[in-house]
């Protein structure tokens, strides 16, 4: 696998936990029964996702790119202050995701409630 190649499905991968799964998750979790609870363990889980992630971006795709580097970061794209980044602020891409739904969802209901 080439480092490029390694880089998109790390891209994608980001993606997928930190914009697609928070709103699977809301959607197909069955229980906590309440939106808003489910929204909570989704957002942790996805944040958990994203430290795993950033973890593993680090050790086992960081070690391969280290001659990639620049000269003001020789680390290249890996660095440990992704991972700190991801524990500090992960959260935060899966939480307004899903606070941009339930702005949706809102919205809608009250266009639902004014032709009612």
């Amino acid at each position: 696998m080439t480092i490029v190649f390694q880089w998109i499905l790390l891209l994608v991968a980001h993606f997928v936990g930190a914009i697609v799964l928070p709103v699977v998750l809301v959607r197909y979790l069955p229980k906590p029964r309440g939106w808003w609870s489910r929204a909570g363990v989704a957002t942790v889980i996805c944040w958990v996702a994203l430290v795993v992630l950033a973890t593993l971006q680090h050790y086992i795709i960081g070690n391969v790119d280290v001659g990639y580097g620049s000269k003001d970061d020789p680390h290249g794209f890996s660095s440990q202050r992704n991972i700190l980044e991801m524990m500090l602020m992960g959260w935060s891409l899966p939480a307004g995701t899903l606070l941009a739904v339930a702005l949706v969802r809102w919205l809608g209901q009250l266009r639902h409630d004014a032709r009612s």
